[in-house]
């Protein structure tokens, strides 16, 4: 339940996830065709142990046969994680467990979807960082690296206003060339959020 982000579509078939639901109530992935027939969860293992991750409410996106998605919780680390899964609902694996409650600089709480660009996942956090108001990070479709490109400054005099570099992303990047695009909630001129981009 609290499908919280949009689908995507292969063919005839639409994939998303929800926030609540499944096993232990801590969401799922799912596939549904576009007349309305044939819903399954194609995973809805988030579980109470956490190592699975936790609530997926950035939805997933789509390369070849697999699904790519972040959770906002959990992993073996407590921070959230980003995952992979195949359209069969099969090959479950956790490409990155953001450790934020062992490392304070890690990226914590992924909210959006990723970007995919070659054989990278870009995506941010809503937290973490040097200055815990969110990270850009980047991690391998196969999970053999994943590093911070960015973690959002925050000023000592006041946080929310006349900060340049912006607070808390929460909504998916776009990737055109080699530059990324977003959004930032917060900071900017005025303290009302910003676009960024960075290269």
């Amino acid at each position: 339940s609290y499908a919280r982000t949009g689908v995507v579509l292969s063919g005839n078939t639409l994939y998303g996830t929800t926030q609540f639901g499944g096993v232990s109530d801590f969401g799922t992935v799912f596939a549904l065709n576009t007349d309305g027939s044939g819903f399954t969860n194609l995973f809805d293992n988030f579980n109470a142990s956490f190592t699975n991750g936790i609530r997926p409410a950035g939805g997933v996106i789509l390369s070849g046969n697999t699904l790519y998605g972040t959770t906002y919780g959990g992993g073996t680390v407590g921070g959230g994680t980003v995952f992979a899964l195949g359209i069969d609902g099969t090959g479950f694996t956790n490409l990155v467990n953001f450790d934020f409650n062992v490392n304070p600089n890690s990226p914590d709480e992924p909210q959006a979807p990723v970007v995919l660009s070659g054989n990278t996942l870009y995506g941010t956090t809503w937290y973490g960082g040097s200055y815990n108001h969110g990270t850009i990070f980047s991690v391998a479709t196969n999970g053999s690296s994943s590093s911070i490109l960015h973690a959002f400054y925050t000023p000592t005099y006041n946080p929310f206003a006349n900060n340049y570099d912006g607070l808390f992303p929460s909504s998916k990047l776009i990737a055109v060339g080699g530059t990324l695009y977003g959004t930032a909630e917060n900071g900017g001129m005025n303290g009302g959020g910003l676009v960024f981009s960075v290269v």
